[in-house]
This record gives structure tokens, sequence and C-alpha cells, in this order.
């Protein structure tokens, strides 16, 4: 995933579905993070395996934050952003929240034809363009090498 414009980078990012009882995206800054990541908990070293990310999860709780947010936004779970830098969480900088917030929008127009997406986020502050770029998984690539 690249972004450009107020917060520039390049960095590795993962979709998080763990088992249906979290949703969310994580990004890493780190070239080789996510094959990193996976080898870390492989090996059971958690506390190594928090490396330096930002991540929005999303939640059904608390109730009344969710009719807030359906109502004025349409969304249907409240976002939580986390910041882990150091093995810690970190407040935010504002350039890193829109960068997650193209990030995600981008990735929500991913399709099995479409993996290269463009989107846009930002304020009057901050503005940037991410650019989101999905590998076909393993064994599509293969049946598609094929002409599959």
């Amino acid at each position: 995933m690249e972004v450009a414009g107020a917060e520039q980078g390049t960095f590795e990012a993962s979709i998080l579905g763990n088992g249906g009882r979290e949703y969310g995206m994580a990004l890493y800054q780190e070239k080789g993070a996510l094959q990193k990541l996976t080898r870390l908990v492989d090996e059971g070293r958690m506390q190594e395996a928090l490396l330096d990310s930002i991540v929005v999860t999303f939640h059904e709780k608390p109730a009344f934050a969710i009719h807030a947010l359906e109502e004025a936004l349409g969304l249907s779970r409240v976002p939580v952003p986390l910041r882990m830098k150091g093995g810690a969480l970190q407040p935010f900088e504002l350039g890193e929240l829109v960068a997650v917030t193209g990030a995600l929008r981008a990735a929500s127009a991913l399709k099995p034809r479409v993996r290269v997406v463009e989107a846009e986020a930002g304020s009057a502050a901050v503005q940037v363009t991410v650019r989101v770029s999905a590998p076909l998984p393993e064994g599509f690539a293969r049946k598609a090498a094929r002409g599959g």
C-alpha cells in the first residue's frame, strides 16, 4: 500500500477477521512485517509480535455508540484505532489516522477482479491518496498462470 500526500510511505496491510470475532485492518511500515509477524506468532513469541503498527478494529458495543453511528454515518460498528510503537500503545498523529482512513476506503473497494484501488481521505489540514494493491491468493495465482 502506498500513501502520498501529507503522510507518505509504503505499508504492508492485513485485513483482520479473527474467527468472526474481530474485524479491521492493520498497517505495518516495516518491510516484511507480515511474514515476521506470522513467524513470531507461530513460535509463540507474542510480546515480540507487537510490531509497530496502526490498527483499526470494529466493535459491536457499546450499543448507544452503534445507534449514533448508524444514524449519523450508516456505520454498524464502532471504529477503534490503535497505534503500537515499541511494544506499547501510543497516541496517534493526525496524518496516521487519515492514512488508515484512506486505506480502509480503498480496501473496501477491492473485488476479485479489481486488485488495485486508490482512495482519498483527509481534512482541511491533512490530505492523502492511498493506493492499495492486493495480490491474488496463492492458489488463485497458480490457477491464473495455468490459464484457469
